[in-house]
């Protein structure tokens, strides 16, 4: 559904009055402001250029993938989207989620730095999950780890690096913080997606390092932007470099990879469900 204008209560009349469809799509749409999802064939749904302010799967039992690709912010910085999960069984795929912009509700529980991990707090169904997120701010950080701690059973994790150039840094942070479960003992494969090679970035690498014991496959996706100078992607790629000499947790097989291989999304990419990982590029 392109360009689409259309009511919550046309909506749910729709989906209601689609007892087979498999796959929906808005892309470049501003309403409705509320989708709430009820349906017992969804298997893909898919938000492009999409604002609402409220997104529910209050009951889609067959729904696996759910995608979030490039909400405008229509020039309201302050504006956030709530994305609640009630029931979703069989959900697998979920991004990209964006500490600061997506609020995430799991069931009743909001959740927030702090939030206590419990069996009503968590999706363990999901296995491949993709964020967006800016490392040079501290709170989208912690909001980044208070959501990575309701994904236990993420096999491949996708982060975007949304940081400009700040000269903060956070190693104390990432130093000081306790056990994420995903990370520790589940995550196989992780890609960096425009990697800018500022300090934040490379904190959260040092975490990734000591920590992911089950880690196969690290690629670090460089950012265009930052390819300005051969002198500036030789300091990049040297610290990235030296950061493959620290003694990770697991046998761990780190990729840098120029802008060429960053993604390319298309509709029929993100819907197609033979393909196991549709953030790869």
């Amino acid at each position: 559904m392109f360009t689409t204008s259309i009511s919550d209560e046309d909506l749910d009349y729709m989906l209601a009055c689609s007892p087979v469809l498999e796959k929906l799509a808005f892309v470049l749409s501003y309403t409705p402001d509320f989708i709430h999802l009820r349906s017992r064939s969804l298997r893909c749904v898919l938000l492009w250029i999409f604002m609402a302010d409220e997104v529910a799967v209050v009951d889609a039992p067959l729904l696996e993938r759910l995608f979030l690709l490039e909400a405008p912010r229509g020039g309201h910085a302050e504006s956030t989207m709530m994305i609640k999960i009630a029931h979703a069984p069989n959900l697998q795929v979920l991004g990209f989620l964006e500490p600061g912009f997506h609020r995430l509700q799991i069931g009743d529980n909001v959740i927030e730095p702090g939030t206590k991990r419990s069996p009503s707090t968590v999706l363990p169904s999901i296995k491949i999950l993709a964020f967006k997120v800016n490392f040079g701010v501290i709170e989208h950080v912690k909001m980044l780890v208070a959501y990575l701690r309701c994904f236990p059973n993420i096999e491949t994790l996708h982060i975007e690096s949304l940081t400009e150039p700040t000269g903060r840094n956070h190693a104390k942070f990432w130093h000081e913080l306790s056990t994420i479960e995903c990370i520790k003992s589940h995550v196989k494969k992780m890609v960096i997606h425009e990697y800018r090679g500022n300090k934040v970035e490379l904190e959260f690498l040092k975490f990734i390092s000591t920590s992911a014991q089950e880690l196969q496959a690290l690629y670090v996706l460089l950012n265009r932007e930052s390819l300005t100078s051969v002198a500036k992607a030789d300091k990049m790629t040297s610290k990235l470099v030296a950061l493959s000499g620290v003694p990770w947790s697991c046998d761990c097989k780190m990729m840098v990879l120029g802008p060429k291989f960053q993604n390319d999304w298309s509709i029929q990419k993100a819907s197609d469900l033979t393909v196991d990982d549709p953030f790869h590029w």
